[in-house]
């Protein structure tokens, strides 16, 4: 007759069980040996601080990693929906504000709004007009761009007589 506790099982059970105890037993001999432990529980404390630093740093990083792609998908995402109307007056200024950069005298250009619809006048560069263009079409809430730009003649040397 087998007892209730005894098989297969309860065999391995103490197997593992004696290995764990010898394994911690080795491990504390390690660590309290009155010659060498002290230095080895310092060693020990600084791969455990150091590790814990690290690892704090790792998930630092890529939460920050995650929050910046999040905000960059909202606004992405955001960006393609359909946006509500934007008043002319607000066009116009979105539009003067990001075409500032591109053309070298902004105050050439005249910029005006309707539905919208914004409509582009003035004299420009030849090497502006690309640019300009594109800069006007993707402010947000532009549904179109009417090209009413005049080429500027580039400008000539002074001739000698």
């Amino acid at each position: 007759m087998t007892s209730a506790g005894a098989g297969p099982r309860s065999g391995a059970r103490l197997g593992l069980a004696a290995l764990v105890g010898a394994g911690l037993g080795a491990g504390l001999m390690y660590l309290l040996d009155p010659d060498t432990g002290p230095a080895r529980r310092v060693r020990a404390g600084r791969r455990l601080r150091d590790l814990a630093r690290d690892t704090g740093h790792a998930v630092d990083d890529g939460s920050r990693r995650v929050m910046t792609r999040a905000r960059g998908l909202v606004i992405e995402l955001g960006s393609r929906l359909p946006a509500g109307r934007v008043g002319d007056e607000a066009l116009v200024r979105r539009v003067q504000a990001r075409i500032r950069r591109v053309v070298g005298e902004p105050g050439a250009v005249t910029v005006e709004a309707a539905g919208g619809f914004v409509t582009l006048a003035g004299e420009v560069a030849a090497d502006e007009v690309d640019r300009l263009l594109e800069r006007a079409s993707g402010v947000r809430g532009v549904r179109g761009v009417a090209n009413r730009l005049e080429i500027r003649p580039p400008a000539t040397e002074a001739r000698s007589s």
